[in-house]
């Protein structure tokens, strides 16, 4: 595998703020990943090399918060730098990990991205916007609080304890009144967004005496 697609000619160097370019890749077993097909979710993407040590850790951290918000909308792209498939497929079975792992042949993407050292990522939100561009290892305290800015966040409340996660703001805030007792945590993830002022309200206060609230799934209902 290795087709690689990047767009022709001379291109501005991605920024926060600005569109993230897009880029086709190939996946380890052969299949495509282009990064406008991803459009409405949250995508972390991040430059490395199996040879890079701090990437070794930040690829177990990244693993674990994929886990964590897969089901919440969250896509990991991980492009490596131009190294041979089958060193790549070590790396990964070596790690357990289930993201999307790219091959770049001749560091095509990587140049698009204007890549200059590894670790690198890019944390695009659900409208394909660069949130944040950070090059170097990060923590975990870091890398959430850049999840965050893209809108990948935890719930905190009454709700924090049964999987479900606040959504990315481009796609609003979803909140909604029910009975818990009589709904599955899939249908929870499936309710209807509500925009009256009175159920907003609803939303800031977790605490109100006569209603349930959550903020529903990261992904377009």
């Amino acid at each position: 595998p290795g087709a690689t697609r990047a767009p022709d000619g001379p291109t501005a160097a991605p920024e926060v703020g600005a569109p993230a370019p897009d880029f086709t890749l190939s996946r380890l077993d052969g299949s495509t990943f282009r990064l406008s097909q991803h459009a409405g979710h949250p995508v972390v993407i991040n430059f490395w090399a199996t040879w890079c040590i701090p990437c070794r850790a930040e690829m177990q951290l990244l693993q674990a918060r994929y886990a964590q918000f897969a089901a919440a909308g969250l896509i990991v792209a991980a492009v490596d730098f131009d190294e041979p498939a089958a060193d790549v497929a070590a790396f990964v079975s070596e790690l357990d990990l289930t993201f999307d792992v790219l091959l770049d042949p001749g560091a095509a993407v990587q140049t698009l991205y204007r890549v200059r050292g590894y670790p690198t990522r890019f944390l695009v939100d659900s409208s394909g916007v660069i949130r944040a561009l950070q090059l170097r290892a990060l923590t975990a305290a870091q890398l959430d609080e850049y999840l965050g800015q893209i809108g990948v966040r935890e719930c905190r409340g009454r709700f924090a304890a049964s999987g479900l996660f606040c959504g990315p703001p481009a796609c609003g805030w979803r909140c909604s009144t029910f009975s818990p007792e009589s709904l599955s945590t899939e249908t929870l993830c499936r309710i209807s967004s509500w925009t009256s002022r009175e159920t907003s309200a609803l939303c800031s206060r977790p605490d109100h005496p006569r209603f349930w609230w959550l903020f529903s799934c990261g992904r377009r209902l």
